[in-house]
């Protein structure tokens, strides 16, 4: 009988590791909080997020981080250096046209592209050459009768 009593509290104090049921909640508690109390919890844990920044300080300070140095008066001329690589804001319209015209100046684009477009036609060509396409053979004309003639024939018929 001793030995059957002294089994029950060794195997619940493997399963408690040492923590009575009645320690088992504080102690749980505390590990999650890593000791802080309950009340100290939001002031430590705010410190920790800011790293040493007060609530007032947070905004300049976070501002200061994202410009990496740069004033909010210097952001706007610095970053357009960045994006123009070298050229000023006057250089900027010029050399972009001439990379997208590929030598081909202002004047000379319109004729060119509309010869790319048609494809040899000539501007009065292609109106005919589409509606001949569109159909297919068939006159204006002749569309609406062929489409008529099945239609009266019914009618007649079903008289």
């Amino acid at each position: 009988m001793s030995g059957e009593t002294e089994l029950l509290p060794v195997k619940s104090e493997i399963q408690n590791e040492g923590n009575q049921k009645e320690d088992l909640m504080p102690v749980k508690s505390e590990i999650r909080n890593e000791g802080k109390q309950k009340e100290d919890l939001m002031p430590v844990k705010s410190e920790i997020g800011h790293k040493g920044n007060q609530k007032e300080d947070l905004m300049p300070v976070k501002n200061e981080i994202r410009n990496e140095g740069k004033q909010k008066e210097d952001l706007v001329p610095v970053k357009s250096e960045i994006r123009n690589e070298g050229n000023q804001k006057g250089d900027l319209v010029p050399v972009k046209s001439e990379i997208r015209n590929k030598g081909n100046q202002k004047g000379d684009l319109v004729p060119v592209k509309s010869e790319i477009r048609n494809e040899g036609k000539q501007k009065e060509d292609l109106v005919p050459v589409k509606s001949e396409i569109r159909n297919k053979g068939n006159q204006k004309m002749d569309l609406m009768p062929f489409k008529t003639k099945p239609i009266s024939s019914r009618i007649r018929s079903s008289q």
